[in-house]
């Protein structure tokens, strides 16, 4: 089994979509009235509005992360402070933010294996 897509409820599609899009640098690759895709190598995160019924995102600890670097690791927290982020938390390897919705997302060089 691999990853197929992941799907992210957004209360502000066009907010979040401007995080992955422009924060992380991920390409747009489909939009239209019902969701965003954006690629994250062979996986595609797909943005869709959140209905006023579903429940918001608690700040919760569930994670995505992506593979960055070392060398981009050590210059994201200058630039997460130039885009006006917050870093929550970080380790060794991997920082930890939140994207518009509070889902919890890190840049992590950590390899496995």
């Amino acid at each position: 089994m691999r990853l197929h897509h992941l799907a992210f409820r957004a209360t502000n599609v066009a907010t979040t979509v401007a995080f992955y899009r422009d924060v992380l640098g991920l390409n747009v690759i489909r939009s239209d009235e019902r969701s965003t895709w954006l690629a994250s190598g062979a996986v595609v995160i797909m943005i869709e509005p959140r209905e006023a019924n579903e429940p918001s995102r608690n700040e919760d600890l569930d994670l995505v992360a992506f593979a960055t670097t070392n060398e981009e690791r050590r210059n994201w927290p200058e630039r997460m402070t130039s885009m006006g982020l917050t870093i929550e938390g970080e380790t060794e390897k991997t920082l930890y933010l939140r994207d518009p919705d509070g889902r919890r997302v890190g840049l992590s060089s950590y390899l496995f294996g």
